[in-house]
């Protein structure tokens, strides 16, 4: 599965992996949420550190993006921290 991996201040970047959850666990190595997002036009999940905001990580402007696309219109939350994006939704 494709995934893309989005760090605070860098270029996201696409990679492979055989295993989607276990790869994003590595990423970004702690207590994960995944939420809907809407990502190059598509819908998509995207894992993020749960605790993020609370430990004070940077605000990921690429995620932060993917997650205000699909929220509702005036939502003002941010994510902080790594995030992963799967190609599709997970089920």
């Amino acid at each position: 599965m494709q995934l893309w991996k989005l760090i605070p201040g860098e270029k996201p970047e696409q990679i492979e992996a055989r295993d989607p959850v276990e790869t994003a666990r590595q990423v970004i190595n702690a207590s994960m949420d995944f939420t809907k997002v809407r990502y190059l036009g598509k819908l998509c999940t995207m894992a993020v550190d749960d605790e993020g905001m609370c430990k004070n990580l940077p605000v990921n402007e690429a995620a932060t993006k993917a997650y205000l696309a699909n929220c509702y219109e005036g939502t003002v939350w941010s994510i902080h921290g790594p995030a992963v994006v799967f190609d599709g939704v997970l089920r």
